[in-house]
């Protein structure tokens, strides 16, 4: 939106036209009515009557989908009606924006496929009679959702024009239709993707909105509903929950109350029976309103609408359901917005029963522009949280007037109240797109930096703010944050895609900083093992989009830096085939050394974050999870149900099945570590991320089991552990405690041993620790630690050893090896017996690598100088020393390269990886710039 664009809005209402809240408005047009047509007579297998069609109804309201074939045709120009000699037949809801999945056929019921009907404009249309039993009621055409600019006609004149930025309609026909006889209903529009229905209701007073509330923590229940009349006097308004939709169970009938500024405010307490919706119990009743006259005639009652008793919300870092903290575990990436799949039946209970089966137990999904309830309602009764993203706020663009606002709010009350009452659904993400360059900075997760403290913050934070109040006022009971947006609102909100360059305990300990306040929530909105773009070479096309054939592949390089030159040999012969064609994508997942770098990013990350305590959702690397065979979906099934049913399913989008019957080995891995209880051997006094495991004889070794409980109880654990060398056990100690729910125990089951002082040898020892939590099966967990003997210098002659040492770090060092040395002078010509050693940091200076140019040290080099470099810190210059460039790097873990060389003489890889403590040549934890 421009500022232009809000002030033509703005104009237009202030002389009284329609002003179109979100876009331009639509061109001026001249088929306010279709010409009579004598369009060709359905053929048999299209069904316009409702017997089988999806319906519902009480003695006051009837709801009927309009579900099924319907004429189509492309539609020229937005003048031209449509021509009768061209209609064809099509699906309604379809439409998946891609021109596939929905064929457009002819009257032999033979498919068009050389038309792509969702390119366009296209015309729609079919006819219908009313029930009998409709006669002197309101009639209302319901069109749940609805693509790009569109109009409607009711026996050929035109009843509705939406913009292109739409959440649907609800549209009174009650004068444009006729009982007894055939009518029919006409659109031209790109796209009908969501549900339509026909409704009947009272003409006069009857009742509107409503939703229910449950207050867990005040054990009570609320129902409001709007009440439209002119003449609420006498009126009441009453309510029901029953256990089924039928009414037959009731569990709880609510105090008559009165109608005040068109609505009615009913309140009772929970009641003791009622159970909760949890992701556990997904308990669920119905509930309906009725209104009545003075003398308790009924006059409307609205039909069951299903929910579930349950209450979410924050305090302090925690989210909390019901009065249990809960962490949301989740998928970012589900494409129900785009699957035209989700309303055949089936198709969301299995991708979501999936999903959970594999340890997650949240999602977020675009809540417009497709009908969800099919998804909503299996979330509702599989225990899923769903946190669905809002429609853009009027705040994106600039000079929002009230006029403006009001358009959006009226979006806002459809997107919202048609889902309102989802058990499933407990926040809004509002505004999507907040991201700002302290998002995912680790130093900055303190509450240490506020978004508006920057110029170029400070007005996203005021559209921001704006956004969440605009959804906070239309649904005030529920949460709104927003996505990927730092510090600003009620969640800290980040999309952490950490690469390469940032090593596993970095990416492990990327919220300590937040723990040391827990101001509020952290949830990771996107995040990857790492993200697929990732793992290919830095070009401009690699970092703008997801793999690809054109993009160089990394796969074995980025593994070789964590298992070392092995990784170079996992990969089969024709993999590279596979990933230079078309289609990489799928291949991707298959690598050996991608698959098993996952699992590691994944052990050390899931099980860190959840023991900090913070929300996830994973992006894209979901269907990765699953492998082995999915559901043929009945795509022959009568069309005529609520949801769409696609006429094929194209072999190569990948998206649409997210889940399958089996878990690769990298699902297994997750799964096992999103556990409900969790339970590994970490660091001591509240480092869990600590893995030291190089240790001296005669030293203590100090581990503790660290035990996360996600459930909504206090679990029991019981069980010992042990360290073992080579089987004969040296320690031994039980462990026995509790942990509340939703809390983490990272102190109360130490482990703590002497290592025998007299070992000559390396050693392995192994701490086993075996678990139960409650009742359950017996689980184990272990830690390998390395016993490295210490070991006398014996002095013995050799090469002439030169020291360069400006911060006299190796000098002590060299001294208690017992290795004589003599610092370096002006001159390293070399005689091919020095060895120079360059001890550590020194060279960080440039005036210290300016002594070593000028002794003349690469010449030394060239003429075969040894040199043995300790560790540097890095560089203020640029440039080499021996051909080598200083580069600062996070990594963790490094690799012997020259086996047998003496000076790696009984040091093992393993030794390299993990080293003790924080760093002590740079900073550890360093502050931004």
């Amino acid at each position: 939106l421009t500022a232009a664009s809000v002030k033509a809005a703005y104009e237009a209402g202030r002389a009284g036209k329609q002003a179109y809240a979100l876009g331009p408005p639509p061109p001026a047009e001249t088929l306010d009515v279709l010409p009579d047509t004598n369009a060709p007579a359905p053929p048999t297998w299209v069904r316009w009557d409702f017997d089988g069609a999806a319906q519902r109804s009480n003695t006051c309201r009837g709801e009927i989908t309009l579900h099924g074939w319907w004429r189509w045709q492309v539609c020229e120009d937005r003048t031209t009606p449509p021509d009768p000699g061209k209609w064809l037949y099509r699906k309604v809801p379809s439409g998946d924006g891609r021109g596939e999945r929905f064929y457009a056929f002819d009257a032999a019921r033979a498919p068009r496929k050389d038309l792509k009907p969702d390119k366009g404009l296209s015309w729609y249309e079919r006819e219908f009679r009313l029930p009998a039993d409709w006669a002197g009621r309101r009639i209302e055409l319901e069109i749940d959702a609805i693509s790009g600019r569109s109009a409607v006609y009711i026996n050929r004149r035109q009843v509705a024009r939406l913009p292109a930025a739409n959440a649907g309609a609800t549209i009174d026909i009650t004068p444009y239709v006729r009982q007894g006889v055939t009518n029919g209903i006409t659109v031209r529009t790109k796209g009908l993707v969501g549900n339509l229905s026909l409704r009947s209701l009272p003409k006069g007073a009857r009742l509107g909105r409503h939703h229910i509330v449950t207050s867990v923590r005040q054990r009570r229940v609320n129902v409001d509903g709007r009440v439209l009349t002119d003449q609420p006097a006498g009126l009441r308004v009453t309510a029901e929950i029953s256990a089924d939709a039928g009414g037959k169970q009731s569990l709880l009938r609510f105090p008559t109350a009165d109608i005040v500024d068109g609505s009615a405010a009913l309140m009772a307490p929970l009641p003791e029976e009622a159970k909760l919706w949890s992701l556990e119990h997904p308990n669920l009743y119905w509930y309906r309103l009725t209104l009545a006259d003075g003398a308790g005639k009924q006059i409307d009652q609205t039909l069951p609408r299903r929910f579930g008793f349950r209450e979410f919300w924050i305090e302090k870092d925690r989210f909390i359901l019901n009065g249990t903290p809960v962490q949301l575990y989740g998928h970012s990436h589900p494409h129900f917005i785009t699957t035209a799949e989700t309303g055949v039946p089936g198709f969301a209970n299995y991708m979501i029963q999936r999903w959970k089966d594999a340890g997650l137990n949240a999602t977020y999904n675009w809540n417009y522009g497709r009908s969800l309830q099919a998804v909503f309602d299996a979330a509702d009764e599989i225990g899923f949280l769903f946190v669905p993203k809002m429609l853009p706020s009027p705040a994106s663009g600039s000079g929002q007037t009230d006029e403006y606002l009001a358009g959006y709010r009226k979006l806002l009350h459809r997107s919202i109240d048609k889902y309102r009452d989802h058990p499933s659904i407990v926040a809004w993400m509002v505004n999507p797109g907040g991201s700002h360059v302290w998002d995912f900075c680790p130093a900055k997760m303190d509450d240490s930096f506020r978004p508006e403290d920057l110029g170029f913050t400070k007005s996203l934070v005021e559209r921001l703010r704006q956004s969440r109040e605009e959804v906070r006022r239309v649904d005030p009971d529920r949460l709104g944050f927003h996505h990927s947006s730092g510090n600003e609102g009620p969640v800290h909100s980040s999309m952490a895609y950490m690469t390469f360059d940032v090593d596993l305990r970095e990416r492990a300990n990327w919220p300590k900083a937040w723990s040391r306040t827990r101001h509020k929530p952290v949830l990771v909105c996107e995040w990857g093992l790492p993200m697929g773009s990732a793992w290919y070479a830095r070009t401009a096309a690699a970092r703008r989009r997801y793999p690809h054939h054109n993009a160089i592949p990394l796969y074995t390089q980025y593994a070789a830096m964590y298992f070392g030159s092995d990784a170079y040999s996992w990969e089969d012969d024709g993999v590279l085939d596979r990933l230079s064609k078309p289609g990489a994508w799928g291949a991707f997942h298959t690598c050996s050394s991608v698959l098993r770098l996952k699992e590691r990013f994944a052990t050390e990350n899931i099980r860190a974050w959840r023991t900090y305590g913070i929300s996830f959702f994973f992006h894209a690397e979901v269907p990765t999870f699953f492998t082995g065979e999915t559901p043929k979906l009945d795509l022959g099934i009568d069309p005529r149900i609520r949801g769409a049913v696609p006429d094929y399913i194209p072999a190569h989008i990948s998206a649409v099945w997210q889940s399958a019957e089996g878990f690769s080995t990298l699902g297994r891995t997750v799964q096992a570590l999103l556990a409900p209880v969790l339970a590994y051997i970490g660091g001591p006094g509240g480092e869990f991320t600590n893995t030291d495991h190089s240790f001296f004889p005669g030293e203590t070794v100090r581990k503790a089991l660290i035990v996360i409980n996600d459930t909504p109880r206090q679990v029991a654990i019981t069980g010992e552990w042990t360290a073992q060398d080579a089987g004969a056990v040296l320690a031994r100690g039980t462990l026995r405690g509790s942990v509340a729910a939703g809390a983490r125990a990272i102190e109360a089951f130490p482990i703590e041993f002497l290592l025998p002082a007299g070992a000559k040898a390396r050693r392995e020892v192994v701490i086993r620790a075996t678990w139960r939590a409650d009742s359950g099966g017996a689980q184990t967990t272990q830690f390998a630690v390395e016993i490295l003997p210490r070991k006398q210098p014996v002095p013995k002659k050799g090469r002439d050893v030169v020291l360069f040492d400006p911060h006299a770090s190796a000098a002590a060092m060299l001294k208690q090896a017992s290795v004589a040395y003599r610092d370096a002078d002006d001159n390293l010509l070399d005689d091919g017996e020095t060895l120079l050693v360059i001890g550590r940091r020194a060279l960080a200076a440039k005036t210290d690598v300016a002594k070593l140019a000028a002794a003349r040290l690469d010449q030394a080099v060239r003429r075969g100088m040894n040199v043995l470099v300790f560790e540097q810190a890095p560089a203020e210059w640029e440039g080499t020393v021996m051909g080598l460039r200083l580069r600062e790097t996070s990594t963790r873990i490094a690799f012997s390269r020259a086996a047998g060389h003496p000076a790696l003489v009984g040091i093992h890889d393993a030794d390299l990886h993990h080293w003790r403590g924080d760093s002590d040549l740079v900073e550890a934890y360093p502050e931004p710039p």
